[in-house]
C-alpha cells in the first residue's frame, strides 16, 4: 500500500487505491479487508478516513460491511452487474441534458448489437431457444394487455441474446430491460403493428432456425428499421 499525503479528499483517495487493489487482484472477491488499524497503518491516514472509505466502497456495493466481522469484498455476479448497469440506465434516463439517455441512444447500441446477436444465436441456438422464441411469439399474439404484449416482445429477443452462447449479450440486453419495455409500450400500441412485429419475429426465427446467418441479420435489420420508423412518428 503507498503513503497518502493529506487532503480535502483524502477519503476519496483511499477509496481509489483500495479499488485499485481490487482491479489488480492484489484483494479478490470474498476476501476481507485488512483491519482498520492496518489499513491506516499502511495508508499513513486516520481510522476515520479508512471508515470514511469503507463506507464509501459499502454503499457503491463493493464491500460488505458486518459488525464485529470487518469488511468483505463482494463477488460480483451477471445479476450483480446487470442490476447496476440497469439503475445507472433508469436514472440516466430521467436525466436532462448531455448526461441523459434518449431513444436514440439506445437505437445506436441496437443497432450495433441486435444484428450480430442475430447472426451469431442462428449459429448457437439450441432446440431450447427455439421453442422459447416459438412461445414468445405465441404469447405476443395471444395476451390481452399491451404491457404484457410488451414483455412478450422484450422476452424474444431476450431469448435470441441467450441463443448466442454469450453471457454478456444477456448481460447488456436485461440491463436494458426498462427503457426496451418503455419502446415497446409505445411502438406496439400502433394500429396492427402487434401483428406485423410477430410476423417479423417469425421471419427473424424462421432464418435461426435454419441456422442461415446472414439471412437472421438482414430480418434483424428491417425489424429495427420498421421499429425506429414507428418511434420517430
Amino acid at each position: 500500500m503507498q503513503s497518502l499525503e493529506r487532503s480535502p479528499s483524502l477519503s476519496d483517495r483511499v477509496t481509489s487505491s483500495l479499488l485499485e487493489l481490487i482491479d489488480s487482484s492484489e484483494l479478490k472477491p470474498g476476501d476481507r479487508l485488512p483491519s482498520e488499524r492496518e489499513l491506516a497503518l499502511g495508508f499513513k491516514v486516520s481510522r476515520t478516513v479508512i471508515r470514511e472509505a469503507i463506507r464509501s466502497l459499502g454503499a457503491k456495493g463493493v464491500l460488505e460491511v458486518s459488525s464485529g466481522s470487518g469488511a468483505r469484498i463482494v463477488p460480483v455476479s451477471p445479476k450483480t452487474a446487470s442490476d447496476a448497469f440497469r439503475l445507472y440506465v433508469q436514472s440516466a434516463r430521467a436525466a436532462e441534458g448531455k448526461d441523459g439517455i434518449t431513444y436514440e441512444h439506445v437505437d445506436q447500441v441496437r443497432e450495433l448489437l441486435e444484428g450480430a446477436i442475430a447472426h451469431l444465436a442462428a449459429q448457437k441456438r439450441t432446440e431450447a431457444h427455439l421453442a422459447e422464441m416459438h412461445a414468445s411469439i405465441d404469447a405476443m399474439r395471444e395476451v390481452q394487455s399491451l404491457e404484457e404484449a410488451s414483455r412478450s416482445d422484450v422476452l424474444f429477443h431476450r431469448t435470441l441474446a441467450a441463443a448466442t452462447g454469450n453471457p454478456l449479450f444477456a448481460l447488456i440486453y436485461d440491463s436494458l430491460d426498462p427503457i426496451l419495455l418503455e419502446i415497446r409500450m409505445k411502438t406496439l400500441h400502433a394500429d396492427d403493428r402487434r401483428e406485423h412485429a410477430a410476423a417479423e419475429h417469425e421471419r427473424i426465427l424462421e432464418c435461426v432456425s435454419q441456422q442461415d446467418a446472414q439471412g437472421a441479420l438482414q430480418a434483424m435489420n428491417e425489424h429495427l428499421a420498421i421499429s425506429r420508423s414507428l418511434w420517430d412518428h
